[in-house]
């Protein structure tokens, strides 16, 4: 289903078979795919600078954008799948 819910801790992002959640608790962006959680920060290439914060919306080809840290500083990301 598409849409967005929210709660104390977060928000859940989902369109179709794919889902993201966002939380404040931790200030991480999560991909939930099945049974398996998995940190957005594991698909970005190693010493890029990034650091993913949260997931503000997923489309239904699977872009995800959020906000984060690049070099340190306020950002916004842009997520595709390859």
């Amino acid at each position: 289903a598409n849409g967005v819910s929210a709660g104390p801790s977060g928000a859940f992002l989902g369109v179709g078979g794919i889902s993201c959640i966002a939380t404040k608790l931790q200030p991480e962006a999560l991909l939930w795919r099945g049974d398996k959680v998995i940190s957005l920060q594991t698909h970005i290439r190693a010493g890029s600078g990034w650091q993913l914060g949260d997931a503000s919306a997923v489309n239904a080809p699977g872009q995800i954008v959020g906000t984060g840290k690049l070099n340190g500083r306020d950002a916004v990301y842009l997520l595709s799948r390859r």
